[in-house]
Order: C-alpha cells, then structure tokens, then sequence
C-alpha cells in the first residue's frame, strides 16, 4: 500500500513540474521579442545566479528542520524481508558461455531462411546474395567464427534501417 501511495505522490510531483516547466517555457517563449518583459518575469520568479546564503524570514529554521526530521519513512527493517532475500539468492553461474564455431551448411541453412527481399547496409538485395553465396559462404562462415571467437562484430552488421 505504501508504495502504491509513493508511487501515485512522485507521478503527482513529476505531473506538476511538467507543468511548471511548460508553463514556464510558454511564458519565456512568448516575452522573447521584448527582452525587458522576459528579464522581468524572470526577476519576478526569485531566480538568480548566485544562491542567496541566508534563508529568506519567513523561513524558520527549526520548521525546516522538524520538516525534514518528519519527512524520513519508516527505517525500521523488516528481518523477515531481510531473512527472504537472502535465502532466495540465485545461484552463481560458474560456466561461461561459449559459442561453438558454425560451419557453411549452417550459415546456408540460416541464410536460406531469410524471407525478406529488402536490400542490406551493404545495399546487396537477396536475390544477389543467392548468386553470390557459392563463392563467398566460406569467407562468411569465417567472419561469424571470428565475430563469435572475439567477440568483435563487423560496424556494418550493427546499423539498423527502420
């Protein structure tokens, strides 16, 4: 229940500076042309560059201080929260994971899954790959191998056209 009050109290706060900010924004934009009505919208709102370093008097400092003295959540902990976490921790992976080397019949059986006829960053269609794939699958297989043994992937297979 608590963090569904949490929740719906910072997506109000988070809703209302959005709306401070356009609010903002919009009156900033609209005093543009007359710089002296900007600058004196902005005086208005207290903001200056340096910080003041006295709290303005209407300001107490024991109310700012019991503020924040009551503003802290409960920090008691719940030991048996505590006691679950750390009975349910997930096992440690002791095996890495590696990749097998592929061979041609495999990058053929992929490749011939490939259904679209849209061309690549390489700007080769399908079509021209079927013609050429005799000649270059075992240069192909030998960069996945590598890809997969380095970890190091070609620039051109990383861009993405949406």
């Amino acid at each position: 229940m608590e963090e569904y009050l949490l929740r719906e109290l910072r997506n109000y706060v988070v809703g209302a500076i959005r709306r401070e900010k356009a609010y903002l924004k919009f009156h900033v934009n609209n005093k543009r042309k007359d710089s002296k009505r900007l600058w004196s919208a902005l005086d208005k709102l207290n903001i200056h560059r340096n910080a003041l370093k006295n709290l303005p008097k209407s300001i107490s400092v024991e109310a700012l201080n019991n503020h924040y003295i009551n503003s802290v959540l409960d920090t008691d902990i719940d030991l048996g929260l505590l006691d679950h976490y750390q009975s349910n921790l997930k096992p440690v992976i002791e095996e890495l994971c590696e990749f097998v080397e592929v061979n041609e019949i495999e990058v053929l059986k992929v490749f011939g899954t490939i259904t679209s006829s849209a061309a690549g960053n390489d700007n080769l269609s399908q079509q021209l790959w079927k013609i050429v794939m005799p000649h270059c699958l075992g240069h192909l297989t030998h960069i996945i191998d590598y890809s997969l043994t380095t970890g190091v992937v070609p620039k051109l297979w990383k861009i993405v056209h949406v």
